[in-house]
């Protein structure tokens, strides 16, 4: 896990072309009581980030609401992604009264690795699923607020067995940038295997670094 308590350089990244690297590891969550707890994500209360995580769910999620990354704030808000009971997944807006949230129009499915992203920015939060948008809504300005930090694999209260995410997580990253759609395809266009071994996208490389502000990368080389 490589967190990042300093702050980069600000600014859209560039549009070249994003490396890759050796990926052998995951987190692995149970469903009942494991989650990552308290994620200090410096992107609360601002108009532009992006969060970007690889997901592979396990199990039925049928009639329920699984926590894959989100931050509950002041005024009812909240701001993460979730697996509804559908099999799509599920963002919410943060800082707008009413948790105002989209679905997407693709299904994450159970056993098998894809790639989830939303983009916010002052006008509009975006969802990509495997490199490609499925929805989008608009939104007002972030205001400012007093957030609590990020939980991966449960939502922002932890009191509900029922929201706890079962499967796996990888390369969970933070952005204080809306990313461009280009740049949210070629992180999933990363992604391969070489020689046997599954890579993803070094998101040192590619312009990515100015605007990254966490990044779970679970030991990978």
């Amino acid at each position: 896990m490589f967190p990042f308590p300093f702050s980069f350089l600000s600014g859209a990244a560039p549009d070249v072309p994003v490396e890759r690297i050796a990926n052998a590891e995951a987190m692995s969550f149970n469903g009942v009581d494991a989650y990552v707890k308290s994620i200090n994500s410096s992107i609360s209360g601002v108009n532009n980030a992006t969060i970007s995580v690889w997901v592979k769910p396990t199990g039925s999620t049928s009639n329920q609401y699984k926590a894959i990354i989100n931050q509950w704030e002041a005024s009812n808000s909240a701001w993460g992604i979730w697996l509804n009971g559908s099999g799509s997944t599920y963002a919410i807006h943060w800082n707008q009264a009413g948790s105002i949230g989209i679905n997407s129009s693709s299904i994450v499915l159970n056993d098998q690795w894809s790639h989830i992203a939303i983009v916010k920015n002052a006008t509009n939060l975006k969802m990509f699923h495997n490199g490609s948008e499925v929805n989008s809504f608009n939104v007002t300005a972030a205001t400012g607020s007093n957030a609590t930090t990020l939980n991966i694999g449960a939502q922002y209260t932890t009191g509900t067995a029922s929201t706890f995410f079962n499967g796996q997580l990888d390369e969970v990253a933070l952005f204080n940038t809306a990313l461009s759609a280009s740049k949210i395809q070629q992180i999933y266009d990363a992604t391969a295997v070489v020689g046997g071994v599954p890579q993803t996208a070094n998101l040192f490389t590619g312009g990515l670094l100015s605007s990254l502000v966490y990044w779970n990368r679970m030991g990978d080389s």
